[in-house]
């Protein structure tokens, strides 16, 4: 059995990923997880990797590990409607990370004043490979605070990056992965509505968020 231990990417509050107030990250539909509420400005590397997926609009990206676990940083809700502003990305995609690099700068009075929330999701999105989360709770402190334990199943190491000439699928808005690692969503299928939301909150559209720019359509097979 394989352990691997995942750090905070922000320091701030430690958060339920049931209590993100968006059903997309508190039903589980990319995977489980964790979130923070931020009280620092620069997103960190949980782990050792490598950038699979960095978002057009710079407020979240994917790190996938040399044990081939993917986990989805994504920083506030709805942020990606800022088209970028606000955010500073340090790397790229295919860059290699270390625990504790610094990933993506945010300008939090910005975020605030723009976006409903800052509450940053930290979602393993292939967590069918995952037999056990363990989960922190409490304070973090970027880079240091353990907030993911995950025992994984057997399964040889993968090198921390898409094949080549990998089908992508949608997982989120903007957001793509090589389609043997699509999450089940708890049976919402793709273009399908979800089930009503909480009462006075907005109700969102899994075709609206799934949405993709041409240019990342463009290199799909």
């Amino acid at each position: 059995m394989t352990t691997l231990a995942l750090k905070a990417p922000l320091s701030g509050f430690i958060m339920p990923i049931e209590q993100v107030p968006d059903p997309v990250f508190s039903e589980k539909m990319l995977g489980d997880g964790i979130a923070i509420d931020p009280l620092s400005a620069t997103l960190c590397s949980p782990c050792d990797g490598r950038i699979v997926q960095l978002h057009d609009a710079h407020h979240a990206l994917t790190i996938r590990t040399g044990e081939g676990i993917e986990v989805l940083l994504h920083i506030g809700l709805d942020t990606v409607e800022l088209g970028g502003e606000g955010f500073k990305a340090f790397v790229g995609n295919g860059d290699d990370v270390k625990t504790g690099d610094s990933l993506i700068e945010f300008d939090p009075d910005f975020v605030a004043q723009n976006a409903p929330s800052m509450v940053t999701a930290v979602v393993i999105t292939n967590s069918d490979r995952v037999t056990r989360i363990g989960k922190a709770a409490g304070s973090a402190k970027a880079g240091e605070t353990v907030i993911l334990t995950l025992e994984l199943g057997s399964g040889e190491k993968v090198v921390a990056g898409p094949r080549a000439g990998a089908r992508l699928r949608p997982v989120h808005r903007g957001l793509w992965q090589p389609s043997s690692h699509l999450p089940h969503h708890d049976g919402v299928q793709l273009g399908e509505r979800r089930p009503p939301t909480v009462p006075g909150t907005r109700r969102l559209d899994l075709r609206s968020l799934l949405r993709a720019s041409p240019r990342q359509l463009g290199t799909a097979s």
